[in-house]
């Protein structure tokens, strides 16, 4: 209706000027008039009955250029166009009422090119207008927003907008892309990533994270408009310049392991199996010149994050690992304390941040309430003497490394200090305890007086590494004897005991006393290369065991009689390498006094079991 309603008055004033005359001036200021008028994209032909005649206008198929004085910059039309938009759901955040969308208020803007409008209404005819908004680039209109300054390059501009939305603790960026068309300033597309328009171009390790994400938001489109190719199926991470050579050989083991085994699962680069609208970086830490850990926040509603570490290559940085946060303790630990020294801030700037000072520890999700409260209690007490609780200690550390803990629920941190050679020259260590709240890990405890003392196993060779206490043996095995065959599957393997027990071994010479009981290490920890049937040969088929978590690993359990068993842990980065824990001791009639000693360690070395890339 509105359509016809300008072809009838362009028509009157065509009429009026042809019967009764027009001045020039004055038939000129009719059509300025006219021209300012927003006129809809795309109109088919109408015709009009005037009188005896019939007049067959075609409206233009862009809106017509407004007045000088009238054209807005790029900014100022992506604040006119939202404010109209985000203003007609009102108070309606869910859109159930007032939806912009569905009612069209998109389509008679001046502010929106031909070929949005379009998009919008096809996007409109074929999905579910009361799901996502690709207007807001969110499901819900957002509480609040603003609009940034406009990066002008040609005829084209992006213009940075934030938004809130109420229980989500962030704002969240945008990108609204305009183009310039007779002259003036018009919305052309929306994006959550600033590449279509611009390359993101940046050499820290913030920029290297945020141009990495940019890229692969944008390379996945748009999964709720049907829009959506995937970087890991196509391979496409492996062309990115902001990722190691080992991040890559990693992510294809391990994406070619879950093929092979028919898994699916959360995308590694997200931590997720929904691709975000938005991530951003709150903090980054910096250790010296050649390590960088990163968090990175989703735009999930919720806290979901990832932590980041890159590391110096030939004068850039280069993403080497990824790890989700608060899906274990360690993860979690990592996740806070870089987020924790990163707002401490930069030694070489020189400039600091207190996070106790400023109380911005309550804003962590990484923390228990009962530990924020207890902090809190801790703080309003003066005598601590500018103690820091969480770092156990009045000095800031260079670095820290995290590992995870004796228990299920533990993680193990170190601070070190670092010397002009970037040599750690002092250490601590803190004990963290866990609970599970909300579905994900917080800090419920960080302890310095029960720290256990552990020792350190890394295997470079297989890409894993497991501690065990420090008064045990780890002893390695001899496996080129007489009768092993030369393609036998268990390429390494290690005993792990207590000291004690290490020394009787030792002593032992000639042939064992049959009338006593064997002496037997704890556990033995065995590296097989080679597909299902190498680990069938070497011990059963995978058919025959049970599947479970063991210190939240994948993992086979083989359980034998007379009462000993074999945990198989498939490694995830590396196809067909398998480490396997066998426990001699826990659950062996006649073993008692040893198992009851060793089977806190099991669930030590389950725990502490990690696997590299």
């Amino acid at each position: 209706m509105k359509h016809n309603f300008w072809s009838v008055m362009l028509v009157m004033i065509l009429f009026i000027c042809f019967t009764a005359g027009c001045a020039g001036q004055n038939l000129y200021e009719e059509n300025v008039q006219v021209e300012a008028m927003p006129i809809p994209p795309t109109v088919e032909p109408t015709t009009v009955d005037a009188g005896e005649s019939a007049v067959e206008t075609e409206t233009a198929a862009a809106p017509m250029p407004q007045p000088e004085e009238e054209r807005l910059g790029p900014a100022e039309t992506v604040d006119a166009f939202y404010q109209e938009y985000i203003a007609y759901a009102g108070d309606d955040f869910p859109r159930t009422e007032n939806n912009p969308l569905v009612d069209g208020v998109y389509e008679d803007s001046p502010y929106l090119s031909p070929r949005f409008i379009q998009e919008l209404a096809d996007y409109t005819a074929a999905y579910n207008p009361y799901g996502y908004d690709p207007v807001v680039m969110a499901v819900q209109m957002p509480s609040e927003w603003t609009v940034g300054e406009a990066v002008v390059e040609g005829d084209k501009a992006v213009v940075e907008m934030m938004r809130a939305w109420s229980g989500l603790d962030a704002w969240l960026p945008m990108q609204v892309l305009l183009k310039q068309e007779n002259g003036r300033w018009l919305i052309d597309d929306v994006s959550v990533v600033n590449a279509a328009y611009f390359t993101p171009d940046g050499n820290t390790p913030e920029e290297v994270v945020e141009a990495f994400y940019t890229w692969y938001l944008a390379y996945t489109g748009t999964p709720a408009a049907g829009e959506f190719r995937s970087p890991l199926s196509e391979r496409a991470y492996a062309e990115s310049p902001s990722l190691s050579a080992d991040l890559i050989a990693a992510m294809d083991a391990s994406l070619a392991q879950m093929h092979e085994r028919g898994m699916g699962g959360a995308d590694p680069f997200l931590c997720a199996q929904n691709i975000p609208v938005s991530v951003y970086v709150p903090d980054a830490f910096v250790v010296g010149n050649d390590e960088a850990r990163v968090l990175l926040r989703t735009g999930f509603f919720g806290p979901h994050y990832l932590t980041l570490t890159l590391r110096a290559e030939n004068g850039g940085w280069l993403i080497d690992e990824i790890e989700c946060a608060s899906q274990s303790p360690a993860g979690t630990a990592r996740a806070f304390y870089t987020w924790y020294l990163g707002y401490i801030g930069s030694r070489e700037d020189g400039e600091f941040r207190n996070p106790l000072v400023d109380g911005a520890y309550r804003d962590t999700p990484f923390l228990s309430d009962d530990f924020v409260q207890g902090v809190d209690a801790l703080l309003a007490d003066t005598t601590g003497g500018g103690f820091d609780p969480f770092l156990l200690a009045q000095d800031i550390p260079h670095g820290f490394s995290v590992l995870p803990g004796p228990g299920a629920e533990e993680a193990l941190v170190t601070f070190y200090f670092l010397d002009d050679k970037r040599e750690p020259y002092n250490e601590w260590q803190a004990l963290l305890t866990f609970v599970m709240e909300n579905g994900r890990y917080q800090i419920n405890a960080v302890d310095n007086q029960n720290v256990p003392a552990v020792t350190l196993f890394h295997s470079d060779e297989y890409g894993f590494s497991f501690h065990y206490p420090a008064d045990w043996v780890l002893a390695a095995q001899d496996l080129s004897g007489p009768g092993m065959p030369d393609d036998w599957p268990v390429v390494a393997s290690w005993q792990v005991m207590p000291a004690e027990v290490a020394e009787q071994l030792a002593a032992q010479s000639g042939p064992p006393d049959p009338q006593a009981p064997p002496v037997v290490a704890s556990f033995q920890v065995e590296v097989v290369v080679g597909d299902e049937t190498a680990v069938a040969r070497a011990f059963l088929p995978l058919e025959e065991a049970e599947i479970g978590s063991l210190g939240r690993k994948l993992a086979y359990v083989l359980a034998l009689e007379p009462g000993y068993s074999h945990q198989i842990f498939p490694h995830p980065y590396r196809p067909n390498t398998w480490i396997v824990i066998t426990d001699w001791v826990t659950e062996f009639p006649g073993r008692e006094s040893q198992g009851e000693i060793s089977l806190p360690v099991l669930a030590q070395l389950q725990n502490s079991l990690q696997f590299q890339q």
